[in-house]
């Protein structure tokens, strides 16, 4: 009976220590993938695609003799689609899109005229298509319930014009609150080439868009 006894004991002792072992080993295989997702989302940091839409303001920056002259917009679309990817766990984003909108179009005026009666005389219904990419955006995301944004880059513009295409650069810079998946902002571009032809009396203008959009994110 003692030793029957003895053999039931053992018996269970080996299984509890073989639960044990068993147990120990699946937490531990469990402790070390959740270690290594932990690191790869801390290196990676927050990646997600956009899409954004609205309507586009398009006018132009004066500069020179007429710099404080105003300039009536013309209201054009807006569409873009991009991606944002965090910096390592911080605050700071990277962003790059690509998109499309209309403008007012390459614009000249008379230089043996007088340059601000033709700006008052300026149709701004015969718009252009353009498509842009912005590969240099850099700025900050942060959640507060909602998250706001912040950002500044370089664009590259291509027009197209009735008979060639014009191309123009710049800086753009954005804001706006994403809830959730949805996303409220606006974003203006500042083109670098002057659209007046030849400077002969001081007078340069230059591209100025402001975009007022929507979109989601995926």
């Amino acid at each position: 009976m003692r030793t029957v006894f003895l053999i039931i004991c053992g018996i269970l002792l080996s299984g509890s220590l073989s639960a044990q072992i068993i147990s120990t080993t699946s937490n531990s295989h469990i402790t070390s993938k959740q270690i290594v997702s932990s690191i790869h989302t801390r290196q990676g940091g927050d990646k997600f695609w956009f899409m954004n839409f609205g309507g586009n303001f398009s006018g132009l920056q004066l500069d020179g003799d007429y710099k404080n002259y105003d300039v009536d917009r013309s209201l054009g679309y807006n569409i873009e689609f991009g991606m944002m990817k965090q910096i390592a766990r911080t605050p700071l984003y990277y962003k790059f899109d690509f998109g499309a909108c209309s403008n007012l179009g390459k614009t000249y005026f008379d230089r043996n005229g007088n340059v601000q009666n033709q700006l008052k005389e300026i149709n701004f219904d015969d718009q252009r298509h353009a498509v842009y990419v912005t590969p240099l955006n850099t700025g900050v995301k942060v959640d507060f319930g909602v998250s706001l944004e912040a950002f500044v880059g370089a664009f590259y513009m291509l027009e197209y014009l009735p008979d060639e295409l014009f191309h123009d650069y710049g800086v753009n810079a954005e804001a706006g609150i994403r809830l959730a998946k949805f996303y409220l902002g606006v974003k203006v571009q500042r083109g670098f080439l002057d659209r007046s032809g030849e400077d002969l009396d001081g007078t340069e203008s230059f591209l100025s868009n402001v975009m007022l959009r929507i979109g989601f994110s995926f």
